[in-house]
């Protein structure tokens, strides 16, 4: 969750507006603002774990000992 609140802290992820349900205050977030925000954290792929894998996969099939 703290992940997705920095991607809408970064106005990274477009976010369905707030809406008072009840007295409380709440995004409420349809199945097509689920796959639009999926659709764009996908693209990242230069996160540090996927980097550090790939930097690992490239090690292991270059051929290179250290």
């Amino acid at each position: 969750m703290a992940t997705i609140n920095r991607y809408i802290a970064a106005e990274t992820i477009p976010v369905p507006p707030l809406t008072r349900v009840g007295g409380v205050t709440v995004r409420l977030w349809r199945d097509k603002d689920i796959a639009k925000a999926k659709a764009i954290v996908a693209e990242f792929t230069d996160g540090r774990r996927t980097r550090h894998r790939k930097e690992k996969k490239e090690k292991k099939f270059s051929g290179k000992a250290r």
